[in-house]
């Protein structure tokens, strides 16, 4: 072939592959801010339509009472005296659960998870907030090979992902802390509605609250990286 009839170099070269787009970054601060920075965490505003929380929220309250023992038994939470947990009724955890799933996909953030678990938490009233605070710890174990960025089994698509869910009128509070337990707390307010939702290695407590306070605990699990029942990590 001659050599005038090759083709001609590219006057322009492709784009970097750094400056493309992250394919799962809908919207791109979403995916940034759980995986990609100090945080950890992220806020999914009106992640479940607040008259649907309306229609639901006095059942909710109401009917999570059941005694139960298993893998989460309800009552006090291990080593605390003012949080318990909750076992929600099927027909009114699978709204929140279906809901809560397509918050999260919508948000470019499910990934690999396909099991969805839900909790009532129940904070009893203090007077003085701080003391109330929870004790910070994780949900996911450290020692997992899915949370080391260094490890070849780094994957954040299918680490444990969790949220908490604001259901009362006044919202919720959950502090985060960056750098482990000892780093810089920072006190998040989640509006009703709104999903906090943190990676399975985010150091994180509850607040204390000097009214009663009520919000929905999820857990988002891959086939490949089930949760530790009733455990936390601190």
């Amino acid at each position: 072939q001659p050599l005038e009839e090759l083709p001609q170099p590219l006057e322009e070269l492709p784009q970097p592959l750094e400056e493309l787009p992250h394919p799962l970054a809908l919207p791109a601060s979403h995916y940034a801010q759980l995986h990609h920075s100090i945080r950890g965490y992220v806020l999914i505003r009106d992640a479940i339509d607040v008259a649907s929380l309306k229609r639901y929220f006095a059942q909710i309250v109401s009917r999570s009472t059941s005694s139960r023992d298993g893998p989460d038994p309800d009552g006090p939470i291990r080593g605390e005296k003012t949080r318990h947990q909750r076992t929600i009724p099927v027909y009114l955890a699978e709204p929140l659960i279906v809901m809560g799933m397509k918050a999260v996909l919508n948000a470019g953030l499910l990934g690999d998870r396909d099991l969805v678990e839900v909790k009532l938490l129940v904070s009893d009233p203090v007077e003085d907030e701080e003391e109330g605070i929870q004790e910070p710890h994780t949900d996911g174990r450290l020692d997992d090979a899915v949370y080391n960025r260094a490890s070849c089994q780094y994957d954040e698509a299918s680490m444990m992902l969790s949220g908490v869910l604001a259901i009362e009128p006044a919202g919720s509070e959950i502090y985060f802390y960056s750098n482990g337990p000892s780093g810089t707390r920072t006190k998040v307010h989640v509006p009703r509605g709104c999903l906090a939702l943190f990676r399975g290695d985010t150091w994180h407590a509850g607040a204390g609250y000097r009214q009663t306070n009520r919000r929905a605990h999820f857990y988002f699990t891959a086939r490949t990286h089930r949760r530790e029942h009733n455990s936390t990590y601190g």
